[in-house]
């Protein structure tokens, strides 16, 4: 990353040893400058200088037995005086390796890269996520928009405020994209005509849902690949009985390791799964119709594993422990002398 006086080479590894230091190289008297620390060691994370914010982020990576899902993040004036990075308090939806980071106006976005769980370092996959970190509340959000392709080791450029991706693996699959996105840039005021972001290719695949979505949608043959966003820990659904065709197959195939529980969790259909004791992250399905084509239908729930406020914490008082005297079993003798 660079503010255009200074290179800085963050984080890395030499052998087997992994690198927290912030090396900084002079543009104007070519020289090496004294060498500052971020707080935890990463190799394969995404750096990038924000001009806004006049400051530099650190996004991902991981060290040896631990992927991470943090950003850190310095002032450049802080980084040459020699101060302490800081860790922005909410975190990326799933650690993340080489991802692609790129600042535009007060907006840092970091687009796809590898998806791991936090201590597995041997299994990663191609995510097609797009996170926004907002330099001006320092906060990271998972943005509901995803990229045409999963796609690690990526790289790109701006150019006004369109971002193009030049996507690297995309897991096993022959198709190495580029991509045209459409960010709005920062301004002072909302536009006139509201601005829609678009990916290319287009339009975006219907497999790239959020936890609770349902999707239709044309099939022609081949498996199609479903990516689904947790956003909290809790149990999730994927049910592909409303499709009109038969199901083939129905498998779980990113992170590796989940499956569902089958017979014990009451659940032993083949076209539905039932993922149970989930953590937050992005979790991919492969649904297969057969050789045939017609249309797919698709459904998703999520639950939490944290319970909610109701219903209240104490039984209301009724019903009555006996039943009323009113009305009386027998009319009366006569009536009442008044009218009531």
């Amino acid at each position: 990353a660079s503010d255009g006086q200074v290179l800085y080479v963050m984080g890395g590894a030499k052998s087997s040893l992994n690198l927290n230091n912030v090396q900084r190289y002079s543009l104007t008297t070519n020289t090496w400058l004294a060498q500052r620390y971020m707080v935890s060691a990463r190799r394969e994370a995404a750096c990038v200088y924000s001009a806004s914010k006049g400051a530099l982020y650190a996004i991902g990576g991981y060290k040896s037995g631990l992927n991470r899902d943090t950003v850190e993040w310095n002032t450049i004036s802080r980084v040459n005086a020699g101060s302490s990075f800081s860790v922005l308090s909410n975190r990326l939806s799933t650690p993340l390796l080489d991802a692609f980071a790129v600042s535009i106006g007060t907006k840092v976005y970091v687009l796809g890269g590898y998806g791991c769980t936090a201590s597995d370092t041997n299994n990663y996959w191609p995510v097609d996520t797009i996170h926004v970190i907002d330099t001006v509340t320092n906060t990271v959000t998972l943005s509901t928009e995803r990229l045409a392709v999963s796609a690690g080791s990526t790289t790109g450029m701006v150019v006004s405020d369109f971002i193009y991706l030049f996507t690297g693996d995309t897991g096993g699959v022959n198709h190495y994209a580029t991509l045209k996105w459409q960010t709005t840039k920062a301004t002072d005021a909302p536009t006139k005509v509201p601005t829609t972001p678009a990916l290319t290719p287009a339009p975006t695949s219907p497999a790239n849902i959020i936890c609770g979505e349902s999707k239709t949608g044309d099939y022609n043959g081949q498996a199609i690949t479903f990516s689904v966003v947790l956003a909290y820990d809790g149990d999730m659904t994927f049910d592909a009985r409303p499709s009109p065709m038969p199901v083939s197959s129905l498998q779980n195939i990113a992170p590796p390791g989940v499956v569902d529980n089958g017979v014990g969790d009451g659940n032993a259909a083949s076209n539905v799964m039932l993922l149970q004791d989930l953590t937050a992250g992005t979790y991919r399905f492969s649904l297969n119709l057969g050789s045939g084509t017609g249309q797919f239908s698709i459904a998703t729930q999520c639950s939490s594993d944290v319970p909610t406020k109701t219903p209240t914490k104490d039984p209301t008082s009724g019903p009555t422990k006996t039943p009323t005297k009113i009305p009386t079993m027998d009319p009366s003798v006569a009536p009442t002398k008044t009218p009531t």
